[in-house]
């Protein structure tokens, strides 16, 4: 079996080029995603015993900031890669330097502020 014959989207390259038959490998997702799959090898083929398919890693809620209000700036979910922005209501001003904060491998960047 060919690791090239591995076609999963946003997974890590196997370590070896090829597996022999009946090897087991394990395929882990990309950085920012979850998921796994596990493969044997049969006769040339890649069979799956285990598929979870990789998806964006979830962030919790990003945090409230007092007397402000939070926007995503694009999709619909707190998933890897997405950023909020916080605003200030009417009559208040932003004490922090940065006002956004992007969801990460390990959660959100940056603190509410």
């Amino acid at each position: 079996c060919l690791r090239e014959d591995i076609k999963h989207e946003n997974t890590e390259p196997v370590e070896k080029a090829s597996y022999a038959h009946g090897e087991i490998v394990k395929v882990n997702c990309i950085t920012g995603y979850t998921g796994l799959y596990r493969l044997n090898c049969e006769k040339g083929e890649w069979k799956k015993s285990i598929e979870r398919p990789c998806a964006k890693r979830r962030c919790s809620h990003p945090g409230d900031t007092p007397n402000g209000d939070f926007k995503l700036k694009e999709g619909t979910e707190f998933v890897f890669g997405v950023t909020v922005e916080y605003t200030c209501k009417k009559g208040y001003e932003m004490a922090s330097r940065i006002n956004y904060r992007t969801c990460r491998a390990q959660g959100w960047d940056n603190a509410v502020p």
